[in-house]
């Protein structure tokens, strides 16, 4: 169980910095995404309970946010940075979650895009 702590702790740590990274510079370190990969990983071993008892859905969640994003990015609608930080909250968050959060993460840029709107 400390093992599955110190995995979710890291991870946090690394989402935080990767958004400031992201606020301040407009990229995403790779040693960000390669903590959350690699704390799922350990979180998934050590206590897969944590994770929704789920891990396999994770996993399948994190290739399919992969594979979608690489296509997103071979259009040039995101970056590289994107698509792996989006495959490593995929494993964290499964289909579920995941599918909200990028509910919730799309409408944010849409009401930003009306409130211009109604401003302009």
């Amino acid at each position: 169980m400390v093992l599955a702590a110190v995995a979710f702790g890291a991870a946090g740590g690394a989402l935080v910095a990767t958004a400031l990274a992201d606020w301040r510079c407009r990229l995403v370190p790779q040693w960000s995404v390669a903590v959350l990969a690699s704390g799922w990983a350990v979180a998934a071993v050590a206590a897969p309970d944590l994770l929704g008892g789920a891990p396999l859905a994770g996993a399948a969640c994190g290739a399919f946010a992969l594979v979608a994003g690489l296509a997103l990015r071979a259009a040039g609608w995101l970056g590289g940075g994107d698509v792996k930080l989006a495959a490593a909250l995929g494993l964290w968050l499964g289909p579920v979650d995941f599918g909200l959060a990028l509910v919730a993460a799309g409408a944010q840029p849409l009401a930003r895009l009306a409130s211009a709107f109604a401003h302009g």
